[in-house]
């Protein structure tokens, strides 16, 4: 059978539009990685099989019930905690409307918590206390993403009910950054 050059086109477009082809959808069976980023660690959950992948710049995983892939730059990870009754890591996202923490129950979780602390230590530059009327309110600490080619990121933890002026916590931000050389 032959198939002449416009119908190949007609073939290809509908195809294209109907999603299938070279365009994958949501399910993916690994991450889009940025130009550069190479695979530092794979990972799977033991029991939902939910994959994820760190390298040098961020952590990838995958939603358990749609398989899309969410990108967190380790300069977004507000911490990685380890929870021994349960069995899991938890990778605690600074933004969790835009990417929800990672839990993950692996066969050698210590690989992963120790990437994921060395990534974490190494996108953060400097952290403070924030003091308001004398005593220590929270912390502020200036973060950038691993490629080092980004704004520095400030986040202030505050601790529940307390109110700190915008201009104290200018200030404590404007202190770190002479203290850091910013």
């Amino acid at each position: 059978m032959s198939v002449l050059p416009a119908q190949w086109r007609g073939l290809f477009g509908a195809r294209a539009a109907t999603g299938a082809g070279r365009h994958r959808t949501a399910r993916q069976t690994r991450p889009v990685l940025a130009r550069g980023e190479r695979t530092l660690l794979n990972e799977h959950d033991m029991h939902t099989g939910r994959r994820l992948v760190a390298t040098r710049d961020a952590v990838h995983y995958q939603n358990p019930g749609t398989g899309f892939w969410y990108r967190l730059g380790w300069e977004q990870v507000e911490r990685a905690v380890w929870d021994a009754g349960r069995a899991e890591v938890r990778l605690v996202s600074r933004r969790p409307q835009v990417a929800p923490d990672a839990v993950l129950r692996t066969a050698t979780p210590d690989r992963l918590l120790s990437l994921a602390r060395e990534r974490i230590g190494a996108t953060t530059l400097a952290h403070a206390p924030l003091r308001h009327d004398g005593r220590v309110v929270g912390t502020i600490h200036a973060r950038r993403a691993a490629g080092g080619d980004h704004d520095v990121a400030w986040v202030v933890h505050v601790q529940p009910g307390t109110e700190v002026p915008e201009s104290e916590m200018a200030d404590a931000i404007e202190s770190l950054k002479i203290h850091i050389g910013l």
